[in-house]
């Protein structure tokens, strides 16, 4: 599983393992990640699109979800728009 933060940063979910969740209060929660201590807010969450919008320590974030399925998608271009249309064929005879 793979996170794009911002559509900028991509991190791999291994990554977020060593997260550690010490407080949880509705959508208020506080992370132990890498011997740092952060407070998130969950602002937003897009089922259809697998984004997240999150503040963290006051500045708000997207994150987007992409597992192995969407990856492959995306390198086959299935979810791109045809490159170009056309509105008629003519025919040499």
């Amino acid at each position: 599983m793979k996170y794009i933060i911002n559509d900028k940063i991509e991190i791999e979910g291994s990554d977020l393992a060593n997260a550690v969740v010490l407080e949880s209060e509705g959508d208020d929660h506080r992370i132990l990640y890498k011997e740092k201590l952060y407070n998130l807010r969950l602002l937003g969450f897009n089922a259809q699109e697998k984004e997240y919008k999150l503040a963290i320590d006051g500045y708000t974030i997207k994150i987007k979800q992409s597992n192995a399925l969407d990856q492959l998608i995306n390198q086959l271009g299935f979810n791109k728009s045809p490159v170009k249309s056309l509105k008629e064929i003519t025919a040499p005879m």
